[in-house]
């Protein structure tokens, strides 16, 4: 079961694919409509939904940005470098942080640990 996630979370989503093959930034219109870098739950979110899961985009720095909603950060394998309300956080493998609406943070990329240990 654990190589199965994890083969699903290495594999390369479309955004991710456009990010390395010419873009090398975030997309910003695929999270919000507005000035300010606010992540708008309604992009992911359909209206008979209340959460959802989604892998973070890896490869670039995700930059400085907010959201509208609750997020949860869990890290599968390897570890997660983000700053959030100006203070640098590293999560490691199993590690979760909840976060709450509007409090700003940015994400650097993803450092992967592959490794055949279970």
């Amino acid at each position: 079961m654990y190589h199965g996630l994890l083969n699903e979370l290495l594999h390369i989503t479309n955004e991710e694919k456009v990010i390395l093959e010419r873009r090398k930034k975030v997309s910003k219109e695929l999270y919000t409509s507005k000035t300010n870098f606010i992540i708008e739950s309604e992009k992911f979110l359909s209206k008979d939904k209340m959460i959802m899961v989604r892998k973070h985009t890896r490869f670039v720095d995700f930059p400085l940005h907010k959201h509208d909603y609750i997020e949860a950060n869990y890290v599968f394998n390897g570890e997660l470098k983000q700053t959030v309300g100006g203070k640098p956080i590293t999560l490691k493998k199993g590690e979760l942080l909840l976060l709450k609406q509007h409090i700003e943070r940015c994400v650097f990329p993803i450092a992967l640990i592959i490794s055949d240990q279970w």
